[in-house]
């Protein structure tokens, strides 16, 4: 914007002002909708729009219980402005960081930018809403959670009118609270056209290491839960992040808590307690709460523990204990119905991202690049072996995206047939072929729209179906078959092999193009023996799962889990675990008999004639070791049935040439 085009649109904007603060009137106000609609919340508000200056609402002391409430935004936040405010020193302009409430929290400026500060009393403390101060940018991005700029004339209030302000809002690793807003404020005859973009990537750097931040900080809490939970008996523990959600829980059936489709969530009467350690963590050595259950009317006391590193609040730990011996007598109602109580539990209403535990560092890297990657829109690949948790991996993506509140279709590639790929990724039209439905039929794309496609064993599929799926990442939209007509689709794409795709691509088997298009964002997940010491954090999730959070195991018992290796990684893993809440009391002996068994029959194998059947082979052992069971076969060497078909395909082989033994 030139100098003649500013004066004329502040000259302009400045009749409408007047004569709009002496009537309240918007009749024949040609501004931007934005600016006269908080125009006319200021008015109504009462806003006093001669002030000069920003009022000063918060003492020294409040100011500083308002910094140690947003230790965590401000930790962010302050190398992001430090390294703005080198780029901007001698421009005179302004950076402000604000809080939820529009309060600034910290400022940054050159020698000149606080002078002219100082003359509006902007400062740490001054409180710049538009319920205070009228129009301003943070105002307006704090009420609409979008980045705004407020020009010169623009502002309600007198004093500002010679500034420009541009700000963006923050919003948290977790749900859509609003954190702050970050600004950029100064006279309005300094450059500004690249404000908006500037301030905009900032605010974004600041979420993107709060993301980081959070889940380092749940992670933390999480092993604090874990080692609780090991030493201690209660009712119920539970463990909530720093913003109060639940993390975790010794079970998920218990009257203090409430029961969502992902998440779960304290009853109110408990929330009121947990908000007021938030605020102020150093409480929870002291307090001590009494809460009657609504639906089972039963008295709980509860006590906290709050979980802070380095004078860092972390999160907090909620132990609560029932005047009444309820616990023992849920637990003999689990043993007696000889099924754990956690059945009850869907798997797909547990909290997607609770499966997720772990404190080993390569597990750890992945999940942190896995939640930096899900702020994006990045197509992503994860590769790991089969039970790894790939598909958990692609839940916490989707519920850490901005399309969380959209669905998730998951789509194994390998378990459909290839006559059947086509329609049932892109839909069909009316009789499109013999046997189709005359309505058509919508596919798994169409189906994702508006959330997430996680496609699982994304390898498998035959190279005719990965040239219409390398279109539709292309164009963005389907065309069904049958059809002509594209229908445009907005979804995130996740997918996932066990596979070596760059090898796949080397033999053949799977398009270069497609691959690097869905390997924008590469993420390995590590098998469960290379991460043992994840194993006891795990077996306490599962049997809290399970609904038996009182069990545990012995250190012998743990060793000997540690030195197996799990060849069906987590998914194993938690299938022993339940299977060890059925078959106890002895859960030790159970995991030793599955364990010892298991390594029996390997060593079998491993010293079977059949081994040296094919040259080395692994696919015509396999399948000979197990008498041609496909099915079986593919579960050993972890691979999809498809592949094994493939092969013996590719090599002109039978299942009866595989079960003849050389001459």
């Amino acid at each position: 914007m030139g100098w003649p085009s500013q004066l004329s649109y502040i000259k302009k904007i400045n009749s409408y002002w007047d004569k709009f603060v002496s009537s309240g009137s918007s009749e024949g106000i040609d501004v931007r909708p934005d600016i006269l609609q908080s125009w006319q919340r200021s008015y109504q508000n009462g806003v006093a729009h001669l002030r000069l200056e920003a009022p000063t609402e918060l003492s020294p002391d409040q100011l500083e219980q308002e910094r140690q409430a947003n230790t965590h935004l401000i930790a962010a936040a302050i190398p992001i402005l430090d390294d703005l405010a080198q780029l901007l020193h001698g421009s005179g302009q302004v950076l402000l960081l604000t809080n939820a409430r529009t309060t600034i929290i910290e400022m940054r400026a050159d020698s000149l930018g606080f002078k002219r500060a100082t003359e509006l009393n902007l400062k740490p403390g001054s409180n710049i809403s538009e319920a205070s101060r009228g129009t301003t940018a943070p105002g307006l991005a704090t009420l609409e959670h979008r980045p705004f700029t407020v020009f010169a004339a623009e502002h309600y209030c007198e004093a500002p009118k010679k500034w420009s302000c541009t700000s963006a809002p923050i919003l948290p690793a977790v749900g859509q609270t609003l954190q702050g807003t970050l600004t950029l404020a100064g006279r309005y005859m300094i450059p500004h056209n690249h404000s908006p973009g500037l301030i905009l990537s900032a605010a974004r750097v600041i979420e993107e290491r709060l993301l980081q931040q959070y889940w380092q900080y749940r992670s933390e809490v999480l092993l604090a839960y874990t080692e609780s939970s090991l030493r201690m008996r209660a009712d119920l523990i539970v463990a909530t992040d720093h913003y109060g959600n639940v993390l975790e829980a010794s079970t998920y059936h218990h009257p203090l808590l409430l029961e969502h489709q992902a998440s779960l969530s304290m009853i109110p009467e408990v929330q009121v307690g947990i908000q007021r350690l938030l605020n102020n963590p150093d409480l929870a050595r002291s307090q001590m709460d009494r809460v009657e259950a609504p639906l089972v009317k039963r008295k709980y006391q509860l006590t906290y523990r709050s979980i802070i590193k380095n004078s860092t609040f972390y999160g907090l730990l909620l132990f609560a204990h029932s005047s009444s011996d309820h616990r023992s007598n849920q637990r003999s109602v689990s043993t007696s119905l000889g099924k754990p109580l956690s059945n009850q539990h869907p798997a797909g209403n547990m909290p997607p991202a609770h499966a997720l535990v772990g404190s080993a560092p390569a597990f750890q890297h992945a999940l942190n690049l896995a939640l930096r990657a899900a702020t994006s829109n990045a197509v992503i690949l994860l590769e790991g072996e089969t039970g790894a948790g790939k598909e958990g991996f692609a839940r916490a993506i989707h519920h850490a995206s901005s399309q969380q509140y959209g669905p998730f279709v998951a789509v194994n590639c390998g378990a459909i047939p290839k006559e059947l790929i086509a329609s049932e990724l892109f839909g069909y039209a009316p009789g499109a072929f013999t046997g189709a439905s005359q309505q058509g039929h919508s596919g798994k794309f169409e189906a994702a729209n508006g959330g997430t496609l996680f496609l699982d064993e994304v390898s498998e599929l035959p190279l005719e179906m990965q040239t219409y799926l390398l279109r539709v990442l292309q164009e963005r939209e389907v065309i069904r078959l049958g059809s002509h007509q594209p229908t445009p689709v907005n979804i995130r794409l996740v997918s996932a092999t066990q596979r070596n795709l760059a090898q796949c691509v080397a033999e053949g088997y799977f398009r270069e193009d497609l691959y690097y298009r869905l390997n924008i964002i590469e993420i390995k997940i590590p098998s469960l023996r290379e991460r043992p010491e994840d194993l006891p954090y795990l077996i306490m999730h599962f049997l809290n799962t399970f609904g038996c959070p009182n069990l545990s195991i012995q250190e012998e018992t743990l060793h000997a889990l540690q030195s197996y290796a799990w060849p069906g990684n987590v998914r194993e893993l938690m299938n022993v675990v339940e299977r060890s809440t059925v078959l106890g009391p002895d859960i030790d002996a159970v995991f030793l008999e599955y364990v010892q068994s298991r390594t029996t029959a390997v060593a079998a194998k491993t010293e079977s004639p059949q081994q040296d059947l094919f040259n080395g082979d692994r696919i015509a052992q396999t399948l000979a070791v197990h008498d041609g069971n496909v099915t079986l076969a593919a579960r050993k060497l972890g691979v999809a049935r498809s592949t094994i078909y493939r092969y013996l395909k590719e090599n002109q082989l039978t299942l009866n040439r595989h079960l003849q033994s050389p001459d």
